[in-house]
């Protein structure tokens, strides 16, 4: 039997938001029956109601759940739904708080199926707010959810999962709602972050926290590796043949190289996510010039700073051995190329050397001053 289309709203602002909504995306996917169909992109938005307090990050899971058994199977799959979503809520800390007050995490049941339901909530299903309350505690159960129209904050991404969708009981799709919306509210009423990964079940995008730059661990081998994979599967689309065993041999590569001391490796983090990766010392042992030898960014990550932070990192750490530094790029990779050009690095020759899988490739060899005159490192 086919499942019901449902769409759930997900909102944080206490905390490590975005960790807290991660987990809540694997916490609705184990609801018994349910299956996690599409995730949006996560958003940073202003709070409203109550605005001395932090923005908050949303986003809007689809999920479908097993249709329930009875003589009114949509209220009573729309109940017990509820009940598993304030189950989550309880789970991830939150707390009772103001109506409208900051949030370890908010679920809201948005859709159920096509059908528009309004029920009384059980004593399980109701808001931490309502205790207490009984005017919020004699509020029904109502699907659609009744401020989805007038709520930038719950249509933008459901735009991004469903925008021809048009709600029971609405003039209009919910693209169209989305677009109203904006006109109202501004078009930096909400701000896209992040794009979600199926991959890597999280959304991958910069915190908007300060990129920090430290060695990794042995542990982190396998992190590393994948960072490296996911930036030069993007780097060098259209540039080479793809690479199907790329991330198990980089996983051994970097397993052995983090297992040995000084091994020269650098990562770059947001939070407690690796998203870049460095990688210096001399240049092929002669221990008179040093070298470049990685330098990746998780593509997701790009413009973050983090690459600026991790080539920063690797003129300073050259700068106490030696004198200049060279490093090589594919010549067909100009936005490599333009990074390095504005980091001081000069233009020295192109040669053919062999890569992936031993095919001669054009590549640009630069090299860069590391120490003005008689002064320390420049870097």
């Amino acid at each position: 039997m086919a499942g019901v289309r449902t769409y759930i709203g997900l909102g944080a602002n206490v905390g490590d938001a975005r960790a807290t909504l991660t987990e809540a995306v694997a916490a609705l996917g184990q609801i018994p029956g349910a299956s996690v169909r599409g995730v949006s992109p996560l958003y940073r938005t202003a709070p409203v109601g109550v605005t001395d307090q932090p923005d908050f990050l949303n986003a809007v899971v689809a999920l479908d759940v097993p249709p329930a058994q009875g003589a009114a199977p949509a209220e009573e799959g729309a109940i017990a739904l509820l009940v598993a979503l304030k189950d989550i809520e309880r789970g991830a800390g939150r707390q009772r708080r103001r109506r409208w007050g900051p949030r370890e995490l908010d679920l809201d049941l948005l859709l159920y199926g096509s059908d528009a339901i309004e029920v009384e909530r059980p004593p399980e299903g109701q808001p931490l707010h309502a205790l207490g309350n009984p005017a919020a505690a004699g509020r029904l159960l109502e699907v659609p959810h009744r401020q989805m129209r007038e709520r930038l904050f719950v249509l933008a991404p459901l735009a991004d999962l469903a925008p021809d969708l048009v709600p029971p009981g609405w003039p209009e799709s919910v693209e169209s709602a989305r677009c109203r919306q904006v006109e109202a509210e501004g078009p930096d009423a909400v701000t896209r972050i992040a794009p979600w990964s199926e991959t890597e079940q999280a959304w991958l995008g910069p915190s908007g926290n300060a990129i920090t730059v430290e060695p990794p661990s042995a542990e982190d081998a396998d992190e590393v590796a994948r960072v490296h994979t996911a930036s030069a599967e993007a780097a060098y689309t259209g540039i080479t043949p793809p690479d199907f065993t790329g991330l198990a041999r980089r996983t051994t590569r970097w397993r052995e190289r983090l297992a040995e001391p000084g091994s020269g490796t650098f990562v770059a983090r947001d939070g407690e996510r690796i998203v870049g990766v460095l990688g210096v010392g001399d240049f092929r042992g002669d221990g008179a010039i040093g070298a470049v030898h990685v330098l990746y960014v998780h593509p997701a990550w790009w413009g973050s700073g983090a690459g600026q932070a991790l080539m920063d990192r690797a003129h300073s750490e050259l700068a106490r051995d030696f004198e200049e530094a060279i490093l090589t790029v594919l010549t067909a990779n100009p936005r490599a190329r333009r990074f390095y050009e504005r980091n001081g690095w000069i233009e020295e020759e192109t040669l053919l050397e062999e890569h992936f899988g031993g095919t001669p490739t054009e590549v640009t060899r630069y090299r860069r001053s590391l120490r003005s005159k008689g002064g320390p490192g420049a870097g």
